[in-house]
């Protein structure tokens, strides 16, 4: 299973292409940019998605930078988000969440797929679709 990775330097961001859904939520561990998270069911919290966690309990993906513990995350949970080092897949493929993050192995729980920008040059980015 190969992670895919974020851009360097970059945030996994939403890209305006139609309305997306994103809430906020309390991290209840440390969350970054672009990983899949789940809601803890003891807490109600943001934890990090671990990997065969059901499609019901992954909430979406980190967008922005994201957050310490106990403060405000933002969850993209169906939109596309830019940010992800997808170059290598084609379009259609699918993103999962895997055991290190977000990956392009089937065999965990599908988070997305890969689709082309509606602009000239066409820029793979992932649609989520939780």
């Amino acid at each position: 299973m190969a992670a895919v990775a974020i851009l360097s330097g970059k945030q996994v961001m939403p890209v305006n292409e139609y309305q997306p859904i994103m809430r906020t939520y309390i991290a209840g561990a440390v969350l970054t940019t672009g990983q899949a998270v789940a809601i803890d069911a003891t807490t109600g919290r943001a934890v990090a998605g671990a990997a065969g966690t059901t499609a019901a309990a992954t909430l979406g993906v980190v967008v922005g930078a994201g957050a310490g513990i106990g403060y405000p995350v933002t969850v993209m949970e169906r939109g596309t988000v830019d940010g992800y080092d997808v170059s290598a897949l084609s379009y259609g493929a699918q993103v999962f969440n895997g055991a290190a993050g977000v990956a392009d192995t089937a065999g965990t729980v599908a988070i997305g797929r890969v689709v082309s920008m509606s602009e000239p040059g066409g820029s793979k980015v992932v649609e989520i679709l939780l």
